[in-house]
């Protein structure tokens, strides 16, 4: 009988918490009216590996999802579609607020030149240079989409062949792309943006789901135990100093992140009665995750204001106000906003909302 996942559902809370401990004690260092002598950011790892957590993933549920629909008639629409249903609406939701947002608060925003170019770039997850030179959209965090995007039109056309044929294709191009930075160097165009070892993930991502697919399969205990240690990886990195090598994000962070989903991506399902009331909060949370992901800058910005005008000064308590809040709000966002709008969007066009089933 086919069930969830929920360990990778699990995975998914624990990388999108990972990037908001990282935003929130960054933002925490930059508030002038919090009291920040004595205080230091706590980084045992590098917190912004929940991205690379987030890339393997991807690549692990696309080839899970679609491994026997390789060579199907209509399965390249259909996920390509269904991709978008899940992402669109909620990120150009959240660049709609940003674009209000500048408008707004010009004066109070470092960055608040804006381009036609740049903002439709921003919508079409095509990379533009914004008016500072960056390849940032004008919702800073899309720039992971813009590379989720990239990998979906590249699966998408590895589905019109055969599983063979269509992977190779796949992995190949992904590959070529991840690793041309040894070969040559871009100066300018989404070249210099995409050709990024980051994207070798995705294929680190698609190994795991191939494993599951051959059956290999480990314990709860196990999983969790190679969890672990891929942490300790991590660590192991940030204590070296190689967690920010970014030319070679894919080994320092990226392998790291790989042995770090390995254990939950590979952890057998048990027949249960019924998940825990813990382990349901978690996959909630994994649910949410994108919705975490998209709003917490608003979050984090609301309780900034409202922080300094009741007159906080201890920036640990703004952290634990601010994470706080970008809890409930995505929480909100995805409950009463992307949920709603996803299955709505998938029924009007007769789609089943995609699953991470476990084989």
């Amino acid at each position: 009988m086919n069930k969830t996942i929920y360990e990778l559902q699990i995975l998914r809370f624990i990388a999108s918490m990972m990037v908001l401990i990282s935003h929130v004690q960054h933002e925490a260092s930059e508030q002038r009216f919090l009291n920040l002598s004595g205080f230091a950011p706590i980084t045992p790892v590098y917190w912004g590996a929940g991205v690379d957590v987030f890339f393997v993933i991807s690549g692990f549920i696309m080839y899970h999802l679609c491994r026997d629909r390789f060579g199907v008639n209509g399965a390249p629409g259909n996920f390509i579609v269904r991709r978008l249903i899940r992402i669109v609406p909620p990120y150009w939701g959240a660049t709609v607020c940003m674009l209000l947002a500048i408008w707004l608060f010009a004066g109070h925003i470092s960055h608040a030149a804006i381009d036609p170019w740049h903002v439709l770039g921003s919508f079409l997850f095509f990379p533009v240079e914004n008016p500072y030179g960056q390849f940032y959209p004008v919702m800073i965090l899309g720039w992971t989409l813009q590379f989720e995007v990239l990998f979906y039109v590249v699966f998408c056309i590895g589905l019109f062949f055969s599983r063979k044929v269509g992977l190779s294709i796949i992995l190949g191009a992904v590959t070529l792309l991840g690793l041309s930075p040894l070969i040559v160097h871009f100066q300018s165009g989404p070249m210099a943006f995409w050709s990024n070892s980051i994207v070798l993930e995705f294929v680190y991502g698609i190994g795991l789901a191939e494993l599951r697919a051959r059956g290999v399969r480990l314990s709860a205990a196990k999983g969790w135990a190679v969890f672990a240690g891929g942490c300790a990886l991590l660590a192991l990195m940030q204590f070296a100093g190689l967690a920010f090598q970014y030319g070679l994000r894919a080994i320092w962070i990226g392998l790291p992140a790989l042995v770090m989903c390995a254990g939950p991506a590979l952890i057998a399902q048990k027949n249960q009665a019924a998940p825990s009331l813990l382990k349901r909060v978690l996959v909630f949370g994994g649910d949410a995750s994108f919705a975490l992901y998209l709003s917490h800058p608003f979050s984090i910005n609301l309780v900034a204001l409202a922080a300094a005008r009741l007159g906080i000064q201890n920036p640990w308590t703004y952290m634990a106000l601010a994470t706080a809040a970008s809890l409930v709000g995505a929480a909100l966002v995805y409950v009463m906003l992307e949920r709603p709008l996803t299955t709505r969007l998938s029924e009007a066009l007769h789609m089943r909302r995609p699953r991470i089933l476990a084989s």
